[in-house]
């Protein structure tokens, strides 16, 4: 989460190198993205705006890496963290 600029980024990690290499930038949906959280199944990640008092809900393609906005969000005062519960 980027902070300053309202966008998520998602990068491919090279798992020989390490080298990270971005694949997408889109906008988080609120203001200032303070923190995410990926599901388990690696399906959905959830976005937590500190600044516009909302959380919101990304799919996530676990093939190609990359991010799509399901335009769904709860309200939330000032949420800080996240965690998936079992």
């Amino acid at each position: 989460a980027n902070r300053g600029e309202q966008q998520l980024l998602a990068y491919r990690i090279d798992t020989r190198t390490g080298e990270l290499t971005e694949l997408q930038r889109l906008a988080s949906g609120g203001q200032r993205p303070w923190a995410i959280a990926l599901h388990p199944s690696g399906h959905w990640l959830l976005v937590a705006h500190h600044g516009s008092n909302a959380i919101g809900l990304f799919g996530v393609d676990p093939q190609a890496g990359t991010l799509t906005d399901t335009g769904q969000t709860v309200a939330a005062v000032q949420p800080l963290s996240l965690a998936w519960l079992p």
